[in-house]
């Protein structure tokens, strides 16, 4: 709340945080992992501010002033742009007292700050590579997907699900590829994205490459097994529940199903949409977003 009400904002604190974030971005430069991360992004969202990484350029944070910091709260933190989220212990007129006069001194805002960029909802296959001088390689590869109310998210999130304990099952523990893998598919309002990640030696890298490849288009083309559904099902409601034990959990969530505009009664019909997931409509739905073929690339490391 202090952060949102009375920021200390003075330059003492700000040097001190720019000194880490550099400090973090030099160590961010030699690992292949946070590499082809970054580079997957810039090159899928090209020219959009997904593009841009989360903790700036070493130009960007050196610019920052304290005043940029300051204008920056007055817009941003408004009474137009917070969605607040309270999973109350007390009745709900005291709460609200407590709100008006805590966050009555908020101002409006004037203008409105712009809507987030909608990106389309289409891949071009696009490769990028960062050579580095080391014996491993990361590889992230990935698209497009739609928004998170679209009537494909759940089975998107359940495919995801599954691909990704393929990699862990074959690609790692199986063959010995892997570092790290998996698959993530992450949602905004009116688009989403997906991506495949593997960590692997370099000289690993053409097996490791195909055998994301490989796992993609079984999924695609032979569906998954009605234990692989139930298991992916139980472990993303499983873990939001978990997620969800602890109030400040259960505030985060609220406010993040604003925000996506899922409501307030999203985990009953989260509940209901996974109920109809079969192996068809996971297999349906990999096809039509999962395709190699339009896949954006980026890799990080020594490739061989």
């Amino acid at each position: 709340m202090i952060v949102i009400l009375n920021p200390a904002l003075d330059s003492t604190d700000v040097e001190e945080i720019r000194g880490k974030m550099m400090g973090v971005l030099g160590r961010g430069r030699t690992s292949p992992n946070k590499v082809a991360r970054n580079l997957f992004y810039e090159t899928l969202f090209s020219g959009q501010a997904f593009a841009r990484p989360i903790m700036g350029t070493a130009r960007s944070i050196g610019a920052i002033t304290t005043q940029d910091l300051r204008d920056h709260h007055r817009r941003f933190y408004s009474t137009e742009n917070i969605i607040l989220s309270i999973v109350p212990s007390h009745d709900f007129p005291q709460v609200m007292s407590w709100v008006k006069k805590e966050f009555g001194s908020l101002t409006p805002l004037t203008p409105e700050p712009s809507k987030p960029a909608v990106v389309p909802v289409e891949s071009v296959s696009q490769e990028a590579h960062h050579e580095l001088d080391k014996e491993q390689i990361s590889i992230y590869a990935g698209g497009m997907l739609p928004g998170a109310t679209s009537n494909d998210a759940v089975d998107l999130k359940v495919a995801s699900s599954i691909l990704s304990n393929r990699l862990f099952l074959n690609l790692r523990e199986k063959q010995g590829l892997a570092y790290s893998t998996g698959v993530g598919a992450r949602f905004n309002h009116d688009s989403g994205w997906y991506y495949l990640v593997i960590s692997t030696a370099s000289e690993n890298y053409e097996t490791a490459y195909a055998g994301l490849i490989a796992q993609t288009e079984e999924l695609i083309s032979g569906g998954p097994t009605e234990d692989e559904v139930t298991t992916a099902k139980n472990q993303i409601w499983g873990r939001l529940m978990s997620a969800k034990l602890s109030r400040i959990n259960q505030a985060y969530y609220l406010g993040v199903g604003e925000f996506l505009g899922h409501g307030l009664q999203y985990d009953l019909r989260l509940l209901e949409q996974l109920s109809h997931v079969n192996p068809e409509t996971v297999q349906q739905t990999a096809a039509k977003y999962f395709a190699p073929k339009s896949w954006v690339i980026a890799t990080a490391g020594h490739k061989e």
